[in-house]
């Protein structure tokens, strides 16, 4: 039984240990992808959407391969590779010769990133008061800032498009830097501290206990 306990509470520090590497490195991508929009909008922006298009049309050509391959081993199963060749070859192709019309719809993803970090925000900060930390205040004031700057992209009232982009820049730093800072208030809390070995051992005890 107290092998299983172990096992048990090995398997949770695992777990607990990835989500907060995961947090923390997408934190980081925010800073980092905020900073790089903010001194190079335009010519990020092109290279990232050329660069997503060549992975587009790499998948779409490995498609039209494996429909060859397929046809010609007289299989059934070809037309959805063709299909699927077809479709993100053409999308692929779209998005690296007209990176423009991609960077217009930028706005609308960041919006709904920045809307779905508010959420998570607002689950870390119950995590938080649940705890008695008094700073879950401040993760909620984050969470409504989150919330405002998703709507103000979702409508994107600025005209110019490297505007825009500075503009959500600026809100991918804030929120990167606001994440790191609500995982250290977590880190605090003890969400993410490992179990002790005297906590082990209190569990067997009790187990122990009972099963006499």
């Amino acid at each position: 039984m107290y092998n299983e306990i172990r096992i048990e509470v090995a398997v949770m520090e695992i777990h607990t240990r990835e989500v907060h590497v995961s947090n923390v490195v997408l934190a980081l991508l925010f800073v980092l992808a905020g900073g790089v929009l903010l001194f190079w909008p335009l010519k990020a922006m092109t290279i990232c959407c050329q660069f997503i298009g060549s992975i587009i049309v790499f998948y779409g050509l490995t498609r039209f391969y494996m429909y060859y391959k397929q046809y010609h081993e007289g299989s059934y199963a070809v037309s959805l590779n063709l299909v699927v060749g077809l479709l993100t070859t053409a999308g692929g192709l779209f998005v690296f010769f007209r990176p423009n019309e991609v960077i217009r719809l930028f706005p609308y993803l960041a919006g709904l990133t920045l809307l779905l970090q508010a959420v998570i925000k607002v689950q870390q900060g119950l995590e938080i008061r649940h705890v008695g930390f008094t700073t879950w205040k401040g993760v909620m004031i984050m969470a409504l800032i989150n919330v405002i700057a998703g709507i103000v992209l979702l409508f994107n009232p600025f005209e110019a498009v490297e505007v825009t982009l500075r503009v959500i820049a600026l809100f991918l730093l804030y929120e990167g830097i606001s994440e790191c800072w609500s995982l250290y208030q977590l880190s605090k809390a003890g969400r993410f501290q490992e179990p002790s070995r005297d906590r082990i051992e209190n569990a067997s005890y009790d187990l122990i206990d009972v099963d006499e």
